[in-house]
């Protein structure tokens, strides 16, 4: 079993249901508590989420900013 990812209704992932939820579960909580606004990724608890692409995009430029002012090794890297 599997996830499908839409994004104005073209599916551009169907991966694995445990790898959806890994990639999924990651996003929300970045966007609960790191970035503190709407990712643009909906469950439709259909094993499938919807992707709004201008939501999207905003919340992926607000989370680099976020995760660019950690200066922890394991956010940050080498």
């Amino acid at each position: 079993m599997g996830m499908l990812f839409t994004v104005d209704g073209q599916e551009v992932w169907d991966r694995g249901l445990a790898t959806s939820q890994v990639f999924y579960g990651q996003i929300a909580l970045l966007e609960k508590y790191v970035v503190g606004q709407p990712s643009g990724l909906y469950d439709t608890g259909c094993d499938e989420v919807q992707v709004a692409p201008a939501v999207f995009r905003e919340f992926l430029r607000a989370a680099f900013v976020c995760l660019d002012s950690f200066k922890y090794a394991p956010i940050c890297g080498p």
